[in-house]
Parts: C-alpha cells; sequence; structure tokens
C-alpha cells in the first residue's frame, strides 16, 4: 500500500487521467471488435485468419495487381458469409490496451513501477495519436490529392493527440521523485 501523502501535481493529474481514457478507448475497441466476431460466428458466419484462406472461402482477397485480371465473382448464392479476423492487429490493440491501463493504474495509485509504466503508457497514447495521420496521408496518396488541405483536420488532429502524449510523458518524467517514494 502507498502511504505517499504528497499531493500530485495537476499534470501528473491530468496525464494519468489522459492515459486511462486512451486505455478505454483501446480495450473496448478490443471488447467490441472481439463480441462483433464472436456474434458473426454465432449467426453462421465463418471467420477466416488469413488472406488466402479468405480466398478458399470465396470471399473477396486482395485487388488485383496492374495488368492482372479480377477473379471472377461468384453467384452469391453460393457463397456463404465469410469474415476476415485481423488477429494481429486485434492482439496488438488489446496488449496496448493493456499497457495503457497498467501505465494509468500505477500512476493512480503511485506504485513502484509507476515512472516506467506511465512512460510506456505515454509511448502507446503517442502511437495512437499518429493514427489519424497515417489514415489521412494514406487517403491523399490513395486518392491522389493534389494538396493535404482536405486531410489537414486529421493531421492537427495528430498532432494535438501525440503533444498530449508527450505532455503526458513530461508530467510522468517531472514528477518522478513524487512517483520514486512509493
Amino acid at each position: 500500500m502507498n502511504t505517499n501523502r504528497e499531493a500530485a501535481p495537476a499534470g501528473l493529474r491530468i496525464a494519468r487521467w489522459y492515459l486511462a481514457v486512451v486505455a478505454a478507448l483501446l480495450l473496448g475497441i478490443g471488447a467490441v471488435t472481439t463480441v462483433g466476431y464472436v456474434a458473426q460466428a454465432t449467426a453462421g458466419t465463418t471467420l477466416v485468419l488469413s488472406q488466402e484462406e479468405m480466398r478458399v472461402a470465396g470471399g473477396v482477397g486482395p485487388a488485383p495487381t496492374v495488368g492482372e485480371a479480377a477473379p471472377p465473382v461468384p453467384e452469391p448464392e453460393a457463397l456463404g458469409s465469410t469474415q476476415f479476423v485481423d488477429v494481429p492487429s486485434l492482439a496488438l490493440t488489446l496488449a496496448a490496451g493493456a499497457v495503457a491501463a497498467a501505465g494509468a493504474v500505477a500512476l493512480f495509485r503511485r506504485t513502484r513501477l509507476a515512472l516506467p509504466l506511465g512512460i510506456a503508457a505515454s509511448a502507446v497514447a503517442a502511437g495512437v495519436g499518429l493514427i489519424p495521420a497515417a489514415i489521412g496521408l494514406w487517403a491523399a496518396d490513395y486518392y491522389a490529392l493534389v494538396d493535404l488541405a482536405s486531410v489537414t483536420p486529421l493531421l492537427v488532429m495528430s498532432a494535438a493527440l501525440v503533444t498530449a502524449a508527450a505532455l503526458s510523458a513530461l508530467a510522468v518524467w517531472r514528477s518522478r521523485r513524487i512517483l520514486a517514494t512509493a
């Protein structure tokens, strides 16, 4: 049990709540995705774990490369319902959520591992913050956008999220003296 009675600085209090929100977001996405897959499986949908299985099952696979003919589309009656399950991405989302949750809990309780877990949770939050920028830049490339004005909101949002994560890491680092006495 922590007997440290010194008040946490405002930056640390904000950081731990921000990291708790990131953890809830990631774990929520993982839980909703998992529940969706379970619901689809109970409804009779065939869940496949690779693109090769998807092709064998008659589902839609990746787009043909340049110069390659498009595969024929079977009749809808011939197909059962097939859903690709991206297990690595789901596992990564849940693992990142667990790291963010562990960091937030450690910061709330000011445990002995609060400093390293808080920094790790901030790194996870920064990674999550880069997702909007990746989506925006992918969209700009995919749709051959001449200017980035249409994806600027995604870039601004990404910059704000990464800045918040960096400030969280800074607040955790600056509070290391308080956290070390836990």
